[in-house]
């Protein structure tokens, strides 16, 4: 009986932190770093003169690239959690109150108001507001990270708990015997 309840807290385990938390949170990693790297493509073509027309072609679609990289990230890390409840639309954050699924909609809202504030193609747009939005998406996809960070935890001191009363059960039912 210990053993089979042992493996089932094994299994368990690896399946949130392996293939839910880790997965997710390199996942959302690379989407922040992809999001930078636009963001510095960005940057380069806003402020160099001297870009000759290939240049700027390559940069856009640079930028284009890793916009499009950044968003599927994020879609696999919260596809990738979605099924557990618990973690997606119950858990929240310990400081933003918010859960993953309220986080998700928030990234959607600022990467989309970002996407559409400045258009490089034609150096048109609100660039004041295109940086804040560039720095609200980045701080959603911070929160995004830490809440996966935070869920570990909380999942990590639960199961040390079940494995603790597990063990003391044995013993008690093993002494008894």
């Amino acid at each position: 009986m210990f053993a089979t309840q042992s493996t089932s807290i094994f299994n368990s385990s690896k399946e949130t932190f392996y293939d839910e938390i880790l997965v997710s949170t390199s996942s959302i990693i690379n989407a922040d770093r992809d999001f930078y790297q636009a963001a510095y493509s960005e940057q380069k073509l806003y402020i160099s003169t001297t870009l000759t027309e290939e240049e700027r072609k390559a940069l856009i679609a640079d930028f284009d690239e890793n916009v499009q990289q950044a968003s599927d990230r994020i879609s696999a890390a919260i596809d990738n959690v979605k099924s557990d409840t618990a973690l997606y639309s119950t858990y929240k954050h310990s400081t933003a109150n918010a859960t993953l699924q309220e986080l998700h909609e928030a990234f959607s809202t600022n990467f989309e108001q970002w996407k559409n504030s400045y258009n490089n193609s034609t150096q048109t747009g609100n660039m004041d507001a295109h940086l804040e939005y560039f720095s609200q998406t980045r701080d959603t996809i911070n929160l995004m990270g830490e809440l996966l960070d935070e869920y570990g935890e909380y999942y990590s001191t639960s199961y040390s708990k079940q494995i603790t009363t597990k063990i003391v059960t044995f013993i008690v039912a093993f002494c008894l015997i």
